[in-house]
């Protein structure tokens, strides 16, 4: 309803005290982030209702009244808990009590008190709600690790010994083109795998570490999620150019490096 006694956009309606209500969202399926705000009029002490909700997956956290997890009931609720207090059965049935009765009493008038409820629940999508820190708030390590992925170590079917000198930098290049989906650069589309070639999207995925040490290929978009590293290799004396050459150079939390401190 756009125009009311009150809020602009909404609902209105008359409870009964002392009732339980369930809340439900027509064709809201099975979801748990759930967030929406009210207001109850003319609330005595004694008055309350208890609203529920049904959830479908344990949320990380809950608030109901401007009041977070402090306030969690360790029984189902009743006409003696507080405004704001709620509590989650085993079923995932989530309870919040809307009351007059406060835990530090408030002054109210004749008419009683109105009861503000701002509820937010959800689930986080890091562990403990905490984000990972900004890459660019952490310091770059100051060596390459030993399971680097060089770029011009072709994956080679061919080999016959595991104790060939680049065995393992084209094994995990292997690995590494075998991630790539269909269309992206080292995956040939045909159950093959090679080097990227000219106009592909490559991927650097979070966890890889690739060093560039050949020329590579005219690329589209390249997505460095992990870090690309320019190899500071010297032929005669004199280091070797590189040019990476792409319509877009994206670093989506990655790193490129260009040379080390000993060897700018």
């Amino acid at each position: 309803m756009r125009k009311r006694l009150t809020h602009a956009e909404g609902w209105m309606c008359m409870l009964l005290g002392g009732e339980t209500y369930g809340l439900t969202y027509e064709n809201g399926g099975q979801f748990t982030n759930t967030s929406n705000t009210g207001k109850f009029y003319d609330f005595q002490e004694d008055d309350y209702v208890i609203m529920q909700q049904q959830l479908y997956q344990r949320p990380d956290r809950f608030r109901v009244a401007g009041n977070d997890e402090s306030n969690s009931s360790e029984a189902e609720l009743t006409a003696a808990n507080y405004h704001g207090d709620w509590y989650l059965d085993d079923s995932l049935l989530f309870s919040y009590m809307v009351s007059g009765r406060d835990k530090v009493e408030k002054r109210s008038d004749d008419y009683g008190k109105s009861r503000s409820i701002n509820f937010r629940v959800y689930t986080c999508y890091f562990n403990d709600c905490i984000p990972p820190p900004d890459p660019n708030t952490v310091p770059p390590p100051k060596t390459r690790p030993d399971d680097a992925i060089f770029w011009k170590d072709l994956c080679a079917l061919h080999l016959t010994t595991e104790f060939d000198m680049h065995f393992v930098f084209i094994k995990l290049w292997c690995q590494f083109v075998e991630k790539a989906e269909v269309g992206w650069g080292g995956n040939n589309g045909d159950g093959t795998f090679g080097l990227p070639v000219d106009g592909t999207d490559v991927k650097i995925f979070n966890e890889d570490w690739m060093v560039l040490n050949t020329q590579p290929a005219e690329l589209n978009k390249i997505y460095i999620y992990g870090v690309l590293e320019f190899e500071p290799a010297q032929v005669e004396g004199a280091y070797i150019d590189y040019k990476l050459s792409a319509t877009h150079i994206l670093l989506l939390g990655g790193r490129l490096f260009v040379g080390w401190k000993i060897t700018p």
